[in-house]
C-alpha cells in the first residue's frame, strides 16, 4: 500500500508536464490559426489604421475644391485597397465615400501583387461626385504599393477604372510596358475634363487592351505617342471615338496588323485635319474598318500603299468624311470580301476617285464604296473583267453630279454584281457596259433607276435590245428597256471597238 503511495507520487508530476504542454499546443494551434486568419501568415494588413513607412508607390487624388469618392463593386470584386489622408498613416478601404479637398489631398496603394482572383476580373469603377479633381502617381501602385509593377497581371485589369469621371483633370501614369487583354478598356470613356493623354509607353500589347480608351473624351486635344511596332487584335478600336476636339492623330509606325487593331479608332474626331501615313504593306481582317468615319475636317487621306487587301480591311474607313477632298491611291490588285465596301460612302466633297486597277474583284469589295458622294464627277475607270456577287452594289448610288459612268468591260455578270450601282445618279447621262451574259440573278436590279431622262448606252455588238417596253419573254438573253437595263428615251449604240 505505502508502495503504490510513493508510486503515484511519482506519475503526478509527469502526468501534470503533459497537461500543460498539450494546453500550450492548443492554445498555440488557436494563435496559429488566428494569425492566419487576420492575415498575418499571408502578408496581409489587419483592418485598422497604422504605419507602413516602407510604401512608396501610390496615387494621389486632388480636388480642386471638395469631392468625394466611392468604389462601384461589380461583380462582386474586393481589390484590396489602403488609403490615407497623410500618406503615413494608412486603412485598408472597405468603400464607403471618402471626401479629399483642396487642402487635404487623399493617397491610395494596392495590395495586389498576384493580380485579381479568378472571380475577381477588374478594379472596377470610381464613382466621384463633386468639384474637379486631379489624380497623379503610377496607377500601377494600385496593383502593389511596395514594389515598382511594369507589366498588368490580368485581363480587364482597370476596365472603366474611371469611367464617367467627368471631373478628372489629369490622369495617372500608365507606366506598363506588357499589357493585358482588355486591360484598358473604357479606361477614361467620358472624361469630358480631362485635356491631356498620359503617355502609352507599351510596347507589347494584347487584344483589345487600349478598345475605347478615350471614348467621348471631347476635351482631349493631343493624343499620345503609339510606340509599338506589332500589334493585337482590336488594341486601338474606338480607342479616341468622339474626341472631337482632338486635332491630329500620333504617328502609326506598326508595320504587323492584326484583326480589328485600327477598328473605328478615330471615328466622329471632327476636328482633325492630320492624320499619319500607313507604312504596313501587309494588311489584316477588318484592321481599319471606321478607322475615320466621321472625321468632317479631314480634307486629305493618308497613303495607303499597300498592294494585298484583307477581308473588310477598309470597311467605312473614310465614311461621312465630309470635307475630304483628295482620297489616296489604291493600289492594290489582290482584293478581298468587303475590302473597299462604303469606304468613301457620304464623302461630299471628293470630286475624283483613285483609280481601280484590280482585274478580279471579290465579293462585295466595291459595294457602296461611293454611295453618296454627291460631289463626284469623275469616276475610277474599272478594269476588272472577273466579278463576284454583290462587287459593285450600290457603288455609286447617289452621285447626282456624276453625268458619264465608268467603262464596264466585263462580259459575265455575277448575282447582284451592278444591282443599284447608279441608282439615284440624276445626272448620269453615259454608260458604256460590255457584257454579254447578264443572266445571273438581279445582276443590273434598279441598276439605272432615277437617272437623266436622256441620254446614251453602248453595248456590245452581240447583245440585242428587247423592242418595246413591255416584258421580254423568259428565255431572252438580251437587254430590256426600263430601270433593270437601258433606260427608257436613252439612244443604244454598239460598240464601234
Amino acid at each position: 500500500m505505502i508502495k503504490s503511495f510513493f508510486r503515484w507520487l511519482l506519475v503526478i508530476p509527469v502526468l501534470a508536464a503533459c497537461l500543460l504542454a498539450c494546453s500550450d499546443t492548443g492554445r498555440g494551434n488557436r494563435v496559429a490559426r488566428q494569425e492566419t486568419r487576420d492575415g498575418v501568415k499571408n502578408g496581409r494588413a489587419p483592418r485598422t489604421a497604422k504605419s507602413r513607412s516602407n510604401v512608396d508607390k501610390y496615387l494621389v487624388f486632388k480636388s480642386e475644391g471638395k469631392t468625394t469618392i466611392s468604389l462601384y463593386n461589380q461583380g462582386g470584386s474586393r481589390p484590396l485597397l489602403y488609403y490615407s489622408t497623410d500618406g503615413a498613416t494608412w486603412t485598408e478601404w472597405d468603400y464607403t465615400r471618402i471626401t479629399f479637398t483642396s487642402e487635404s489631398p487623399l493617397y491610395m496603394y494596392g495590395d495586389n501583387p498576384d493580380g485579381l482572383n479568378k472571380s475577381l476580373k477588374r478594379f472596377s469603377t470610381f464613382m466621384v461626385d463633386g468639384d474637379k479633381f486631379g489624380v497623379e502617381g503610377s496607377i500601377m501602385s494600385l496593383i502593389d504599393g511596395r514594389e515598382e509593377v511594369t507589366t498588368i497581371p490580368c485581363a480587364y485589369c482597370f476596365n472603366s477604372l474611371f469611367e464617367d469621371c467627368i471631373g478628372l483633370t489629369t490622369a495617372p501614369d500608365l507606366p506598363a510596358t506588357t499589357l493585358a487583354d482588355s486591360c484598358y478598356w473604357f479606361l477614361f470613356k467620358n472624361c469630358t475634363s480631362l485635356i491631356f493623354a498620359p503617355e502609352l509607353p507599351a510596347v507589347t500589347l494584347a487584344p483589345s487592351c487600349y478598345t475605347a480608351m478615350f471614348l467621348s473624351c471631347t476635351g482631349l486635344t493631343t493624343a499620345p505617342e503609339l510606340p509599338a511596332t506589332t500589334l493585337a487584335a482590336y488594341c486601338y478600336s474606338d480607342m479616341f471615338a468622339s474626341c472631337t476636339n482632338l486635332t491630329a492623330a500620333p504617328e502609326l509606325p506598326a508595320t504587323t496588323l492584326d484583326t480589328g487593331c485600327y477598328y473605328g479608332m478615330f471615328r466622329y474626331c471632327k476636328s482633325m485635319t492630320v492624320v499619319p501615313d500607313f507604312p504596313a504593306a501587309t494588311l489584316a481582317p477588318s484592321c481599319c474598318s471606321g478607322m475615320f468615319s466621321g472625321c468632317t475636317g479631314l480634307t486629305v487621306a493618308p497613303a495607303l500603299p499597300a498592294t494585298t487587301m484583307a477581308e473588310k480591311c477598309y470597311l467605312y474607313m473614310f465614311a461621312n468624311c465630309t470635307g475630304l477632298t483628295v482620297a489616296p491611291e489604291l493600289p492594290a490588285t489582290a482584293l478581298a470580301e468587303m475590302c473597299y465596301r462604303d469606304m468613301f460612302r457620304g464623302c461630299t466633297g471628293l470630286t475624283a476617285a483613285p483609280e481601280l486597277p484590280a482585274t478580279a474583284l471579290a465579293m462585295s469589295c466595291y459595294e457602296d464604296m461611293f454611295r453618296g458622294c454627291t460631289g463626284l464627277i469623275t469616276a475610277p475607270a474599272l478594269s476588272a473583267t472577273v466579278l463576284a456577287e454583290r462587287c459593285c452594289l450600290s457603288m455609286f448610288s447617289g452621285c447626282t453630279n456624276l453625268t458619264v459612268a465608268p467603262d464596264l468591260p466585263a462580259a459575265t455578270l455575277a448575282k447582284e454584281c451592278y444591282a443599284s450601282m447608279f441608282n439615284g445618279c440624276s445626272n448620269l447621262r453615259v454608260v458604256k457596259c460590255l457584257a454579254t451574259d447578264i443572266s445571273a440573278n438581279s445582276s443590273t436590279w434598279n441598276w439605272l433607276i432615277r437617272v437623266a431622262s436622256s441620254g446614251t448606252f453602248v453595248k456590245a455588238a452581240g447583245m440585242d435590245v428587247w423592242p418595246s417596253d413591255s416584258d421580254a419573254p423568259e428565255d431572252w438573253h438580251g437587254w430590256t428597256r426600263g430601270k433593270n437595263g437601258i433606260p427608257k428615251g436613252w439612244t443604244v449604240r454598239d460598240d464601234m471597238q
